[in-house]
């Protein structure tokens, strides 16, 4: 057998690319346990403050070794995952490793950590400190990973938690968040799970300076306001008047913007008010006309009735309706025109955006997924994700397009209205 992540467990074959831990399986007793986890194994097995103490003898271990190692389908699967993954007993002791986590813990054999419990494996601090190891301190009835592999084991199924590790590394603490995953398997009668190991640190720390950033974000802009209303209500200054709808309306941005940001949520709420078509329109061909996407380009309104009034949330429906115009101005070619049409029905208004060229297969089965985009750039995909999550789950409406060779590009919004009346 070959593979980029070969696994750590027994080696019972000849001339196998694997690193052998024959000798070990040979001599379970001879298994490397640090002094202080044998210590726990053989003296202070008995107590714990949450989850058993119980470990399992030399001997048994050797033979659950040994059955892992032979079953094809713990092979195949500790050979083709990527990542780090490890598979424990009942009582949740390694009896198996890949070579990915192998190396992140920087062993030099897969043996120095067999019989040990993940958080003994890892050196995590708690694990040292409970009175029979990894599980059992007072800590642990918090710890992600032990609550993952007892809960998988006593469901039977794939359970995922988050692990906050902290370990001790070259004389100072260090922290890592853990994603655990842990699937019970049953091998020659016996339960075990495999155990992977995703780290997040870098997912969580993200999330952790976009909640500072936004909780100190929206403390300013409330500032910001409250000093526009204030001065509006002092003085007849119209920079002030302009000042306060800037505010507000970098408000109701920023709360857009944390609504997509935590999209399973949804958590945005419209803001309605009564909207005039042709002002819309010609509000967002200002707002494009100085966009750099417009140069050598050309919008044109196509506005069935400019007085058509109807309610809805401004901000929102300009957001989509900047997104889809935009989309087409970029795709454009110099000197292309890009066409705004808005319908009015009995039951909805209809935002309609063309341009010539034409959507290949290939992208438009992926178009509204999101950070999917022809670009290059991070951070790129979200344009068209964005219309169909405002548009769809927060306005109610529904988003969609069609793109035809000879007839261009499509893209439709098509909102159900609340309440609507024609403007003399």
């Amino acid at each position: 057998m070959t593979g980029i992540n070969r696994f750590r467990l027994l080696d019972l074959s000849f001339g196998s690319p694997f690193r052998s831990l024959q000798s070990s399986v040979q001599n379970v007793d001879r298994i490397p346990y640090r002094p202080a986890v044998f210590k726990h194994v053989e003296f202070v097995m008995t107590q714990t403050h949450f989850a058993s103490p119980e470990r399992t003898s030399m001997e048994e271990l050797k033979r659950e070794i040994q059955l892992i190692s032979g079953n094809p389908f713990v092979i195949g699967v500790l050979n083709t995952v990527h990542g780090l993954l490890a598979v424990v007993n009942e009582n949740r002791q390694i009896v198996a490793l890949n070579d990915s986590l192998a190396d992140m813990l920087g062993l030099r054999s897969a043996a120095e950590v067999l019989g040990m419990r993940p958080g003994e494996a890892m050196h995590c601090i708690y694990a040292a400190d409970a009175p029979s190891g990894c599980g059992t301190g007072c800590a642990c009835a918090n710890c992600g990973a032990v609550l993952a592999v007892l809960e998988a084991m006593q469901c039977d199924e794939l359970v995922e938690k988050t692990c906050a590790l902290s370990v001790q590394a070259e004389g100072r603490r260090v922290d890592r968040t853990l994603k655990v995953r842990a699937r019970p398997i049953r091998i020659g009668g016996r339960l075990f799970a495999l155990v992977f190991l995703e780290d997040a640190g870098k997912e969580y720390q993200r999330a952790a300076l976009e909640r500072t950033f936004f909780h100190d974000i929206n403390n300013m802009i409330t500032a910001l306001v409250g000093l526009g209303d204030m001065l509006v209500d002092e003085t007849d200054n119209e920079l002030a008047v302009d000042m306060q709808k800037v505010a507000r309306r970098l408000m109701r941005e920023v709360s857009i913007q944390q609504c997509l940001s935590r999209s399973k949520e949804h958590s945005y709420s419209p803001q309605v008010s009564e909207l005039l078509v042709g002002e819309l329109a010609r509000d967002l061909q200002a707002v494009l006309s100085r966009h750099p996407a417009s140069r050598d380009r050309r919008l044109e309104l196509e506005l069935e009735n400019p007085g058509f009034r109807f309610r809805s949330d401004p901000e929102v429906l300009s957001r989509i309706l900047f997104n889809m115009v935009l989309n087409a101005l970029e795709a454009s070619a110099r000197g292309d025109v890009v066409r705004l049409r808005i319908e009015d029905q009995d039951k909805e208004v209809s935002f309609h955006v063309w341009n010539r060229q034409v959507i290949p297969a290939s992208i438009s089965e992926r178009i509204f997924q999101k950070s999917f985009s022809t670009k290059c750039q991070d951070g790129r995909g979200i344009g068209t994700f964005s219309m169909k999550l405002f548009g769809e789950e927060v306005l109610g409406g529904k988003v969609s397009f069609d793109s035809r060779v000879g007839q261009g590009t499509w893209f439709h919004f098509r909102l159900p209205l609340r309440d609507a009346r024609t403007s003399s």
